[in-house]
């Protein structure tokens, strides 16, 4: 089933190579995940939402960044996309998957003393 959409999606939807590389790389990860369930990609009437959420909170747990995570959840759309649009199969509705949400960043500015010791540096 994988291969069938990858294909899918480097020839009709004209996916760069490394695209379809990382979408291969993630969607095999889920399937191993979801073999120790007694799941697999290519029976995707069974996978719930649980499962999803399950192995993105397995990855992060393992230390996976949140865009690596995101990347995920963007094949796995795709994924459902093409099961629901083009095989017409009753899939989960890939809207139901949200994207991990990054913390937000602490800016932190300089004072007018460290500007200056910059400037100096530079120009030195």
């Amino acid at each position: 089933m994988i291969k069938k959409f990858l294909d899918y999606s480097a020839y009709t939807l004209c996916l760069a190579e490394l695209t379809i590389v990382k979408y291969r790389q993630v969607l095999e990860k889920f399937d191993s995940f979801l073999l120790e369930r007694g799941k697999t990609l290519d029976e995707p009437e069974q996978i719930k939402i649980l499962d999803v959420y399950d192995f993105i909170g397995s990855m992060r747990e393992g230390g996976v960044s949140i865009n690596y995570c995101n990347s995920f959840t963007t094949a796995y759309r795709s994924f459902l996309n093409y099961l629901r649009d083009v095989l017409n199969l009753n899939v989960l509705d890939p809207h139901r998957i949200k994207f991990s949400k990054a913390p937000e960043r602490d800016i932190g500015y300089y004072n007018q003393e460290e500007k200056a010791q910059i400037l100096d540096l530079v120009r030195e």
